[in-house]
């Protein structure tokens, strides 16, 4: 087989080389895009043999009502289920709010104590250790007389 030169391609080779060489060709072009066999995937059949069509009508029929049927007891049942949750909600609400002021009350008794203990021992001019002194001699004097 001869080679092929871009000057000379018309000249040096014959038909006969020139038929050869187109067959070649193919036969290289072909083997680059070989494609595969496409698998054919199983569809499922329209129409079930195995069950009458008046029988698939019934059961769609029967389903659809037992669903929808479903469906609104569903329904009911959260509504129901909502409304217990809400007033739950709304008692446990009032009771933080209770409790809120609850707190908010004995704070402010804690600290009305807290400045009544100030101003006392401001008054006495004692300190902690003087006034427990002083109480346990007070409570000596009264006891003795009982």
């Amino acid at each position: 087989m001869a080679t092929v030169d871009d000057s000379d391609a018309d000249c040096s080779l014959s038909k006969e080389e020139m038929a050869d060489l187109d067959v070649s060709v193919i036969a290289s072009s072909a083997k680059k895009h070989k494609r595969g066999l496409k698998t054919m995937k199983k569809k499922n059949p329209l129409i079930d043999l195995n069950t009458s069509v008046r029988r698939k009508r019934l059961n769609s029929s029967l389903t659809k009502k037992l669903n929808l049927s479903i469906n609104s007891v569903q329904k009911q049942s959260l509504r129901a289920n909502n409304r217990a949750l809400a007033v739950n909600l709304e008692r446990t609400k009032q009771e933080l709010r209770m409790a809120v002021e609850m707190n908010q009350e004995l704070r402010r008794e804690i600290q009305e104590k807290d400045m009544r203990i100030v101003t006392l021992e401001r008054v006495s001019g004692l300190r902690n250790d003087e006034i427990e002194e002083e109480v346990l001699r007070r409570v000596e004097v009264v006891s003795p007389d009982m």
